[in-house]
């Protein structure tokens, strides 16, 4: 505490701060929002009944974009959308790489609070393409191409007010099936603002 004797300024800001951040609950959201969510799409390749040079999946970097608006503090829907960096797993026949993109619509519903700390669950109706960059080609490979689907996706995400309007979260989501024998799952961090 002595150095912010040095500095009363810093010091009632930081105060001001703390005192403000304590009456800040999780579940005073409302209204209209966007959120941005930086993370990772993981690869899940079954066997196709061909060789792989080794077991480990590549997964892709991914952004997911969105908006939507809190119909109550509990209750929310949404529109989204996401974009993977490829995808892939080297087989002795050649590389597989694929990008994942998706849309979607869903409802989200805040099921606990606990001050500036809750938990949200989320189910999205999405459409989701599989663009295949790179093949060994072959009926085998068919069946990791999934090209354009519909498909519903779950998540859970943990969610953290930095004060009424800005929101830090983590999230992770249910596979996406992509092909027969090819799914995909996502977790990332990102910031929601109310606007």
């Amino acid at each position: 505490m002595a150095r912010y004797r040095k500095h009363p300024f810093l010091a009632g800001c930081i105060g001001l701060f703390l005192l403000h951040g304590g009456q800040v609950r999780a579940d005073t959201a409302k209204g209209v929002f966007v959120d941005l969510s930086l993370g990772a799409a993981a690869a899940h390749f079954q066997d196709i009944g061909q060789a792989a040079v080794s077991s480990s999946d590549q997964s892709g970097f991914a952004v997911k974009l969105g908006a939507g608006y809190w119909l109550s503090p509990k209750w929310g829907i949404f529109v989204r959308g996401l974009r993977s960096a490829s995808i892939e797993r080297k087989y002795e026949a050649g590389p597989y790489e694929a990008r994942v993109e998706s849309i979607g619509v869903g409802t989200q519903y805040r099921f606990f609070t606990a001050k500036r700390l809750s938990g949200v669950v989320k189910l999205a109706l999405e459409r989701v393409r599989t663009d295949v960059r790179e093949s060994p080609g072959g009926m085998a490979f068919e069946r990791l191409d999934g090209g354009s689907t519909n498909l519903l996706v779950g998540g859970l995400e943990l969610d953290y007010a930095l004060n009424d309007s800005v929101e830090l979260f983590m999230e992770i989501e249910g596979n996406r099936d992509l092909g027969k024998r090819l799914e995909a799952s996502y977790s990332g961090i990102g910031l929601r603002v109310s606007l």
